[in-house]
């Protein structure tokens, strides 16, 4: 028997992989010595096998976990043992649950897995998990079905939220329920009644919004702007550590995608054709494309390597880190050699 829990929304795949082991500990009989979790990154074919074929305590069943096999790169090879064994292990009474973070249809496994079985919802219905094969992907929530879970959970966990409530949270934390699950505690905490004015008090906006917006302000070379968001952040409490790790990712993004459109031979490039290509979301591939058109290859490969040489300076040294932030924003139109607070010359590329 198998199950296959996939999709990048891994709260909701995690809460599924804990009911199911729950189930299991309860119907089976010395439960808990007939579980065992692998950890696909480090696992080989050899110990997989014998995990699968250790004969049952005290039952015929035995559930076993492997965790991204997939996506934590395992070669192909590795998946087509896995796929010969399972197809000669047909008899075998195990539940084999893979858990994977990642969506990797085109890998071998997940296309065997999924081939197995009609596209239909996990159930831990049967006994004593599931009647057949089943998968279930977790993609994130959207729209009604986010703002559904949001209320859902807010009264599962003793707190009540309005429909405006709950899309105003939904604008400001996204898809992330991780995050939201954590902002429902922090919100219920101060009261058990969530309004609008209490979600926009307390919780903070995306931080990839906030990256954008600063990023966009620099490729505009509107620093009086760029100033102002990062002054703003500081403010708000964002660790400047933080920011700068969010700005090198982002501008590594950048310059991949200026990449990506060179080598394109001046062929048309769609946010769609981003976001499949790169797997991202629709709507960062659509900010990166529109951002991306402000930069010429060179500027972003300077920016890239001052922000790069600002993170090796907050590790290494006690250099005011928002001073070289600063600095940054107002360098965005040369090169050089710049002055510091102490009135001594520093490089900054």
């Amino acid at each position: 028997m198998v199950i296959f829990l996939y999709g990048s929304d891994t709260f909701r795949s995690l809460k599924k992989l804990k009911e199911i082991k729950e189930k299991f500990l309860k119907t089976v009989e010395g439960g808990s010595l007939n579980l065992t979790e692998l950890d696909g990154e480090k696992l080989n074919f050899a110990d997989f096998k014998k995990e699968i074929s250790t004969v049952s305590f005290m039952s015929l069943k035995r559930l076993v976990v492997c965790k991204n096999i997939i996506s934590k790169g395992k070669d192909k090879n590795f998946q087509k043992e896995i796929i010969d064994f399972l197809k000669k292990d047909d008899d075998n009474e195990s539940i084999i649950l893979f858990w994977e973070e990642e969506k990797k249809e085109k890998e071998p496994l997940s296309k065997y897995l999924l081939s197995l079985h009609s596209r239909r919802p996990c159930s831990t219905a049967g006994s004593p998990i599931a009647d057949k094969i089943y998968f279930q992907e977790f993609e994130p929530l959207k729209g009604a079905a986010l703002k559904n879970w949001i209320v859902k959970t807010a009264k599962e966990k003793g707190g009540r939220i309005d429909g405006a409530a709950a899309n105003a949270l939904a604008e400001r934390a996204g898809s992330d329920l991780w995050q939201m699950n954590n902002e429902l505690d922090k919100l219920i905490s101060f009261s058990p009644d969530i309004s609008v004015e209490k979600v926009k008090k307390f919780v903070k906006g995306k931080d990839d919004e906030n990256i954008f917006n600063l990023t966009d302000a620099i490729g505009a070379k509107n620093k009086k702007l760029a100033l102002k968001l990062l002054s703003e952040q500081l403010r708000a409490g964002a660790n400047i550590n933080y920011i700068i790790t969010m700005l090198a990712r982002q501008f590594r993004m950048l310059l991949e995608v200026k990449d990506y459109m060179v080598k394109s031979g001046g062929a048309y490039v769609s946010a769609l054709n981003i976001s499949r290509d790169f797997k991202i979301h629709s709507f960062v591939a659509g900010k990166l494309l529109a951002q991306v058109k402000m930069y010429e290859m060179e500027n972003l490969r300077k920016l890239y390597s001052r922000i790069l040489d600002i993170d090796l300076k907050s590790k290494t040294t006690s250099i005011n880190m928002e001073l070289l932030l600063d600095m940054l924003v107002i360098q965005t139109d040369y090169d050089g050699l710049e002055t510091d607070l102490y009135g001594s010359r520093m490089r900054v590329i």
